[in-house]
């Protein structure tokens, strides 16, 4: 009898167990709960969280769940400010370690949800912008180009924001009309110095059908507003806000037919 009651104490533990693990487990799912520690990265002494976690990707696509055709095939340039005004420190560590590890995590995600299309990247600094590396699909090639822009001494200078956008709208040029042309441009300063007329550049922009989106570091610009609207301008408050950002433009844009002529919208 004694035994008996020894068996059955025995797996009523045992339930009692599998029912804790399998709660924890759903408490997992249902909060969302991260093991941030998986994907850390030391720089100059700090630790940042550099990946995207299953748990945030599976919840940024399936929150929108609308019927409607997305592009399949992006050409899409990164304008990266590496500006002095990226050595502030009121993001960490800085404004230039924290927008090079969002690219990085940016360029993987971007790959995994549009396996076929375009990349490309550029920065400004010196009042010129330089190309970072070509447009094409290979994202090893974009991760080993930024991990040249580590040093810290890279930031120099001041952002030309003609400047970029002229040499993104010629890489875009010969891009097929069946792909997306856009522009995703990540802004620390509060001012740009171009040798020209900024405003006919934008205006070449529209014509050409190239959408752009602005991922501001620190308050908003007014010729950056001009360059997109209210809806496509994101300001970076505090470094997990700016892995959220920058992956929500990873996921693939809405396509829209109107009269057999398509027109792309960044939404």
């Amino acid at each position: 009898m004694s035994s008996r009651r020894n068996n059955l104490s025995n797996g009523a533990d045992r339930d009692g167990v599998a029912d804790r693990e399998d709660d924890a487990q759903a408490g997992e799912q249902d909060f969302g709960i991260q093991r941030t520690w998986e994907d850390i990265e030391e720089i100059d002494g700090n630790l940042i969280v550099t990946g995207i976690s299953e748990a945030e990707k599976r919840k940024r696509l399936l929150k929108d769940t609308t019927p409607l055709q997305r592009g399949i095939i992006r050409h899409l340039i990164l304008i990266l400010d590496l500006s002095l005004s990226t050595n502030e420190k009121d993001l960490r560590p800085t404004r230039y370690h924290l927008t090079l590890l969002n690219t990085k995590a940016f360029i993987r995600e971007y790959f995994e949800q549009n396996p076929i299309s375009q990349l490309g990247i550029i920065a400004m600094r010196n009042g010129v912008a330089e190309p970072i590396s070509d447009m094409s699909g290979n994202p090893t090639e974009h991760i080993k180009a930024v991990d040249k822009q580590r040093e810290p001494a890279n930031a120099s200078g001041q952002p030309s924001l003609e400047n970029a956008l002229e040499m993104a709208r010629a890489a875009l040029f010969h891009a097929p009309s069946h792909g997306t042309r856009e522009i995703l441009l990540i802004m620390s300063a509060l001012h740009s110095v171009d040798p020209g007329d900024v405003h006919k550049t934008i205006d070449s922009l529209v014509a050409d059908k190239i959408n752009a989106k602005v991922i501001g570091l620190a308050a908003q610009v007014a010729i950056c507003r001009e360059l997109t609207n209210t809806p496509h301008y994101a300001l970076v408050t505090h470094g997990p806000a700016g892995r959220d950002i920058f992956a929500q433009d990873a996921t693939p844009k809405f396509v829209v037919f109107h009269l057999n002529v398509r027109l792309v919208d960044s939404l």
